[in-house]
């Protein structure tokens, strides 16, 4: 309904004849501010972001829970592939922070989740390391292959980058 009045009231700021737009012309800088502030209230701005772990064994989520409650984000834990896919099919998912654990010899889960959000960022991290899992997983086209004995500030870091990149 404010936004009614706030379309209306451009008559007032004009009288018979008169064009917008011209040089030193204010009244249309006045109309539009006073549209904004009148929408104030209607428009929400998102600015949390969730974070989709999956993960057999709850560690990521609690080495992570205290860095996503200082950003003010949610996350959100699957112990499954199965539950990562339902999640990922019923609501926006930002990152998703993927146990190399649950992976396949082929990685294909990573092929669907591309089918289903193509430009989600997934990170994989790995308890161990190979240059044949890496090599995989990487050709998979992920956003960051992390190894979990390099600690948390790097997939924190990761996740962050991630976060800060838009995909829809």
């Amino acid at each position: 309904m404010g936004t009614g009045i706030a379309l209306n009231s451009l008559n007032d700021f004009l009288l018979p004849g008169q064009l917008i737009g011209q040089k030193g012309d204010k009244r249309l800088t006045k109309f539009c501010d006073e549209l904004l502030f009148s929408l104030r209230p209607l428009v929400k701005v998102e600015t949390k972001k969730t974070i989709l772990i999956c993960e057999p064994v709850e560690s990521l989520s609690i080495e992570l829970a205290d860095f996503f409650s200082k950003k003010g984000h949610e996350m959100i834990q699957a112990k499954t592939l199965k539950e990562t896919l339902l999640i990922l099919q019923s609501q926006r998912i930002d990152v998703l922070v993927l146990d190399a654990q649950l992976l396949e010899d082929d990685c294909a889960f990573i092929s669907i989740i591309k089918g289903i959000e193509e430009g989600l960022p997934i990170i994989v991290c790995s308890e161990t390391n190979t240059p044949e899992l890496e090599r995989k997983i990487r050709q998979k086209r992920i956003f960051y292959y992390h190894i979990k004995s390099f600690g948390s500030g790097d997939l924190e870091m990761a996740i962050t980058n991630a976060l800060n990149r838009s995909y829809k």
